[in-house]
């Protein structure tokens, strides 16, 4: 998905159906987010995480989970996500948390 400003594209989230271990129903990973620089912090980002709740509740979708870096735990807490998991590392990126939204609940 693709957040656009005129015909610029300035923010990106991939997802794909994945259920997160042992939680029943139908799942989906954000697999991928950013926001060019110059965007950081204008809402884009918001939006299209807002948009795709949305079209993933459309769609039937029990829930949404990620590997949140521990630097935007804030960004996913804002838009309702929770902690799944303690701190852990990923190779070469850094420190992370697993994060879930739950959706029509």
């Amino acid at each position: 998905m693709g957040f656009f400003v005129g015909t610029q594209l300035v923010s990106v989230a991939t997802l794909f159906p994945d259920n997160y271990p042992e939680r029943p129903g139908l799942g989906f990973r954000l697999r991928g987010m950013a926001t060019g620089t110059a965007y950081r912090g204008s809402g884009c980002g918001t939006e299209l995480i807002k948009f795709a709740l949305s079209m993933l509740t459309s769609a039937n979708a029990s829930y949404i989970w990620c590997n949140a870096r521990s630097s935007a735990t804030a960004f996913y807490t804002k838009l309702g996500f929770e902690m799944l998991s303690e701190e852990f590392e990923i190779s070469g990126i850094g420190p992370h948390f697993n994060m879930i939204r739950n959706l029509n609940t």
